[in-house]
């Protein structure tokens, strides 16, 4: 932003503030509230003094949230009088969401106006931060106005918030995009189904304006519950008979019902106008015969005929393009290719986006790192088109080890890991020679390779399946794994190669199965964070990268999301949106060669961040760590940092958090 227009914002801030634009509404108080709120305002010296400090007597009248709601509201308006009071109206305005959650949209309304006057009032990290801030503000502002009536209102909110998340580079521009798209389509079809209505109202005998509303309401909708409202004795019977079975819940359904919805819903596929119509109607038909296969213990016809149909099913929606339903359980996808920063991921050769793909240039050998990595057990799905003679490789991370998948070793004939205690692909245990054998690799040059690593202490397996049949089948240890020296990357990353071949990534995804995380709460993706000091070297500046709490993203060149100055007992503090029990904690180190500089590192815990307690240390340096307490600590702060009396910087490329699930 230009220099003369924040200074033109920040005196309109101010004006604003001078008019007491964002005044709160009058509310009746009792007069308790009344005496303590008068004690207060007669002490304080100041507008910004009473705000905080009705904000810290809000903090004690947790058992009266009358009370606590009329002090807080109090506290915003004496907070919104000037930008020094504004820190505590967003204090304020976090306990009225919980105190009074009926009341839920005025207080993100109020949250908006203050998140965007920090904004227009800040500069350089501040910037950042509270921009950070008015975005999270202004989605969680258009999640409330999604439904039927107010959409207009949420694709605002979300374009808003698109448009600063971009400004910004946030991490949730990918997320805010998705659900802009969702509310663009929903407001389609609203105007397709409003019609209908009006249409049905005038003539409630019209069977076909009858049957193409229940249709949108199951398909483009994908609500039962709303299609049932629109059922009449003159539907057709399918209709009369499974809309009210697809409006219970999964749980309440019988096996042979599940099966029943599984092959109806199948059909109505046909019936969307849009992919993601039709993804919702291919989703529920999954789930419904997930449900039968699960339910059904026994063996027979029906088991079989369930289970062909989901797999034709599956079959089917890969045909059309649609997106396959993760299993129930299972951690979402997550696609490569989109986190890939080419300028600062490129390790060898000549490497471009096409589309949605990403291909590189004949070259002797083309390598890209991934800038995600996998401390435990993982799916990876990728799917690749290159020419015959060719030699791709995906680098994956085993453990502490990383393994080269080649395929195509050999000027395109062998298939395997390289390499396996000390032997490289043409010629380990898992080599497949595909010289008499050309289906292996499919026709049209088309290669999709479904790898499942499973991680047991310091073993291993490896299943890899080339076009649907599994070709390697290894296990071992962690240690028998290295990468040659062609395809080695700075880094305990994923990665993409080629050998004298222009290959083109047309998908890479991964699902990340580790499973002491599936039983435990992510508590850290919304925290914010703060290091001890920010380094300079030469005109960069290494302020804190969303990455470090996403764990997806960019890091800076040297392998990391943040970085310290050289100091004593360096660190840097996570703050959690509210307080959590601490179970446990996963620490990735800055990648790259310096990673050995990490040490000592040790683990504090604090509930107001003042005030710590130790409950891990570790004296060697590693390439991650998992720390997993023996007994949880209640904390909304969390403090991570070196030990010692040398002077060192902390660098940390990124941090996951983990309550005890619900």
């Amino acid at each position: 932003m230009k220099p003369q227009l924040r200074s033109h914002l920040r005196r309109l801030v101010i004006a604003i503030l001078a008019c007491g634009a964002i005044a709160a509404a009058p509310q009746k108080q009792d007069d308790a509230a009344n005496k303590l709120i008068q004690q207060i305002v007669k002490a304080a010296r100041g507008d910004v003094d009473t705000a905080a400090k009705l904000v810290a007597a809000a903090k004690t009248l947790q058992d009266n949230p009358k009370d606590q709601v009329a002090v807080c509201e109090k506290a915003y308006e004496y907070g919104t009088k000037t930008t020094g009071g504004l820190g505590s109206a967003l204090e304020a305005l976090d306990i009225l969401d919980k105190a009074d959650p009926g009341r839920g949209e005025l207080w993100a309304e109020r949250r908006i106006k203050v998140c965007r006057l920090l904004y227009y009032a800040s500069s350089g990290k501040d910037e950042q931060r509270y921009g950070q801030l008015l975005a999270k503000a202004l989605l969680k502002m258009g999640d409330a106005k999604s439904k039927p009536g107010s959409m207009k209102e949420a694709i605002g909110f979300y374009r808003q918030a698109l448009s600063l998340a971009k400004r910004l580079g946030l991490a949730e521009v990918e997320q805010i995009s998705a659900k802009l798209s969702a509310a663009v389509r929903l407001l389609e079809v609203q105007g397709v189904m409003d019609p209908l209505k009006a249409r049905l109202k005038a003539n409630p005998a019209d069977k076909a304006t009858r049957t193409r509303l229940i249709e949108m309401c199951l398909v483009s909708l994908d609500s039962p519950v709303e299609a049932a409202k629109y059922l009449s004795a003159d539907c057709d019977e399918s209709l009369r008979k499974y809309v009210p079975l697809a409006a219970k819940p999964l749980e309440e359904l019988k096996e042979t019902q599940c099966l029943e919805l599984g092959r109806w819903y199948a059909q109505l596929v046909d019936k969307g106008t849009t992919q993601a119509g039709k993804s919702k109607a291919a989703g529920r038909a999954v789930r419904y015969y997930r449900r039968f296969l699960s339910d059904h213990t026994a063996k027979g016809a029906m088991a079989a005929a369930g289970a062909l149909a989901l797999k034709n099913l599956k079959e089917r929606i890969r045909e059309m393009g649609l997106d396959l339903p993760d299993d129930p359980g299972e951690t979402p996808w997550v696609d490569l290719l989109k986190l890939i920063d080419l300028e600062r991921c490129t390790i060898k050769g000549k490497w471009a986006r096409k589309e949605e793909a990403l291909g590189c240039a004949v070259s002797l050998y083309s390598l890209v790192a991934v800038p995600v990595t996998a401390a435990g057990s993982y799916d990876l799905h990728i799917v690749f088109a290159v020419g015959r003679g060719h030699t791709s490789a995906a680098i994956l991370p085993v453990g502490p080890a990383q393994v080269a998948l080649i395929v195509g070793a050999g000027r395109g004939q062998y298939i395997g890991l390289g390499n396996v205690d000390g032997k490289g692909p043409k010629d380990n245990p898992t080599t497949v020679d595909t010289k008499d054998k050309p289906e292996i690799l499919g026709a049209g040059g088309k290669t999709t390779l479904d790898v499942r690593v499973r991680i047991d202490g310091g073993n291993a397996q490896i299943t890899v399946l080339v076009n649907g049949k599994r070709i390697i089948a290894w296990s071992g240890k962690q240690s028998s794994l290295a990468l040659s020296r062609e395809w080695r990357i700075p880094s305990e990353t994923f990665g993409l190669g080629a050998s004298v071949a222009g290959v083109v990534w047309q998908a890479a995804r991964l699902r990340r199965l580790d499973a002491p995380e599936r039983n435990l709460k992510w508590v850290s993706k919304d925290a914010t964070c703060k290091p001890s000091s920010v380094h300079r070297q030469e005109t960069k500046r290494y302020s804190p990268l969303a990455s470090f709490l996403t764990g997806e993203g960019k890091l800076y060149q040297d392998g990391f999301a943040f970085c310290t100055q050289a100091q004593r007992n360096p660190y840097v503090v996570v703050a959690l949106a509210k307080p959590e029990t601490i179970g446990r904690i996963f620490i990735e180190n800055r990648r790259g060669e310096h990673w050995q500089q990490t040490e000592p590192l040790a683990v504090w815990l604090s509930a107001d961040g003042r005030t710590w307690t130790p409950v891990w240390n570790a004296t060697k340096a590693r390439r991650s760590w998992a720390v997993d307490l023996k007994t949880p600590g209640a904390a909304k702060y969390i403090k991570i940092g070196l030990t010692g009396e040398k002077r060192a910087s902390l660098a940390l490329a990124g941090v996951r958090i983990y309550a005890p699930g619900e």
